[in-house]
């Protein structure tokens, strides 16, 4: 097997910058034409295709049908999930559990991605002091699926408001200036809800490009901005103890009632909490820069991580107004986002476009291909983490797994590009990532306790008789169809090396069959091309 291996050890760097598409077929930007164009959306828009949901995208014609049907579906709470667990004590494997089932198995596929991208730009992960708190922090999850088709402005106010991100952020029981005792309003979420959540560092030309004088960027805000805005979020606390569910309230003894000037904007003394935090959050949500910012790093989840400046405008402009004059619908720049003429054709003229695909993406998109959780539910899962490096919730700062400007050194960084997920692609995880695919595609159709197993029924069948078949099968789930000429006939090469004899038993054919689709699928899953999403 080891000299059939030998396309596969070219710079993981090279191959991602180069995107190239073996397919040319045509692309619409409303209509679906072919299993091909289904599953390229759906790697888009989703946790990854399986056969019905590309059947059912066929069946509705549209793209733009198939995200109204979205917009409607039930949505899934991961915070029920945990809750009807009935344990007395839950930890991250409950909670890996919960999540990971749902991106492989609900039907609000992209409610569940956009909230998964929102969860990497609002970030909260495991801090100290979090332990028991596994519903909580679903219970912040399902704040962002609540809000991630509605509008902006809100999810700005209820996760300003949410327990967990105050806790993680140091926001919470945060106390306004003491002279006597020489102490100042806590300045970490003041900091952080600008630079991440909002306007950014820099502010932006309206096509995503950062706007300079005399050849340097300039500021969006100073430290006295963050200095007042500090003293905006003073006063707030638990609801009731222990309390990490329900919005903050505000303790007035701690609150700073004096007037406040943030971004050139006065915010008048003696204000309430509530309008003090609200007249805050209505400056950085009416910033020019905030439509752009969100924008951008919203197309870099969803579709391509360097997008044109066309690409940039078009959906901060949805994002000013929806067309009915509404600033902040979520829905309207999601639409944009997965219907704009470069993520629907672009791929075929622009080499390139695309991302990379994040680990957990990845793997999610090899559970929904093969049928996991088919039969059975877990409920605790062993750390995936410490096999791909990302699950849901847990990233080690508040800037996330990936910066969305990253750039490793090399072409990617001299061709001026960036690939925000290869910040992940560390030895040890390209290593570990490798060695836990071996694992799943050793062991499908097999339950092994707290973990998900891949399951192959029909294509067993397919490697059996047909092994071009079976390429084909995951080539269009896998790939979107763009798997390369060299990595199909290495791969049947492979397949085909693995005969049966013909005194073999009943068993011994299952257990050759078995073999056969094990390394195929392990080969897929380390293919280049298969990392990307173009």
């Amino acid at each position: 097997m080891k000299k059939h291996l030998n396309v596969f050890k070219s710079s993981i760097y090279t191959t991602i910058l180069i995107f190239t598409l073996a397919s040319t077929a045509n692309a619409s930007t409303t209509h679906v034409e072919t299993d091909e164009e289904a599953s390229r959306f759906l790697t888009q828009a989703t946790f990854g295709p399986n056969t019905n949901s590309i059947k059912q995208l066929k069946e509705l014609q549209t793209y733009e049908t198939w995200i109204d049907e979205q917009f409607i579906k039930p949505r899934t709470k991961l915070s029920t999930q945990l809750e009807n667990l009935n344990l007395d004590t839950l930890s991250s494997g409950h909670m890996q559990a919960v999540w990971w089932n749902s991106i492989i198995t609900k039907n609000d596929q992209l409610r569940q991605r956009t909230a998964y991208a929102l969860s990497e730009i609002f970030v909260t992960g495991y801090a100290s002091g979090f332990n028991n708190l596994a519903i909580e922090r679903e219970h912040y999850y399902d704040l962002l699926s609540k809000n991630s088709f509605g509008n902006f402005r809100d999810l700005l106010s209820d996760v300003t408001l949410n327990p967990i991100m105050a806790r993680y952020l140091s926001m919470l029981n945060n106390k306004k200036a003491n002279e006597i005792k020489n102490t100042f309003p806590d300045e970490n979420y003041a900091r952080e809800i600008m630079q991440l959540f909002t306007i950014g560092l820099v502010k932006l030309k309206r096509n995503g490009k950062v706007k300079k004088r005399d050849d340097e960027s300039i500021a969006t805000y100073t430290q006295d901005d963050v200095v007042n805005l500090a003293r905006v979020f003073t006063g707030w606390t638990l609801s009731s103890k222990r309390n990490y569910k329900d919005p903050m309230i505000c303790n007035t003894t701690y609150h700073d009632y004096g007037e406040k000037i943030l971004l050139g904007k006065k915010i008048a003394a003696n204000l309430s909490c509530e309008d003090d935090m609200q007249s805050a959050l209505d400056i950085l949500f009416n910033h020019k820069n905030t439509p752009i910012f969100i924008s951008k790093q919203l197309i870099q989840k969803f579709t391509t991580s360097n997008p044109s400046g066309r690409y940039v405008k078009a959906v901060a402009k949805k994002f000013i107004d929806n067309g009915e004059g509404v600033r902040g619908d979520l829905k309207a720049v999601i639409k944009e986002i997965l219907l704009h003429n470069d993520a629907r054709k672009e791929y075929r003229i622009k080499a390139k476009f695309g991302k990379i695909k994040e680990p957990s993406i990845r793997l999610a998109s090899l559970f929904r291909a093969t049928n996991s959780l088919k039969d059975k539910s877990s409920t605790y899962l062993y750390s995936v983490y410490k096999n791909i490096g990302q699950t849901h919730l847990d990233a080690p700062s508040v800037f996330n797994y990936f910066s969305p400007s990253f750039a490793p050194k090399g072409d990617i960084n001299n061709a001026n590009k960036v690939a925000p997920e290869l910040q992940l692609a560390t030895d040890k995880y390209l290593v570990n990532t490798s060695n836990y695919y071996a694992f799943l595609t050793r062991t499908y159709n097999t339950e092994k306790k707290n973990r998900i197993t891949l399951f192959l029924d029909k294509e067993l069948n397919m490697i059996k008789n047909n092994p071009e078949l079976f390429i084909e099968h995951f080539n269009t789930l896998l790939f979107a169809g763009k798997m390369k000429k060299n990595t199909k006939e290495v791969i049947l090469e492979h397949i085909n090396s693995i005969v049966y004899y013909e005194n073999y038993d009943e068993t011994k054919i299952e257990r050759t069959t078995k073999k056969r689709a094990s390394e195929a699928l392990f080969l897929m899953m380390n293919a280049p091309e298969q990392n990307y999403i173009q």
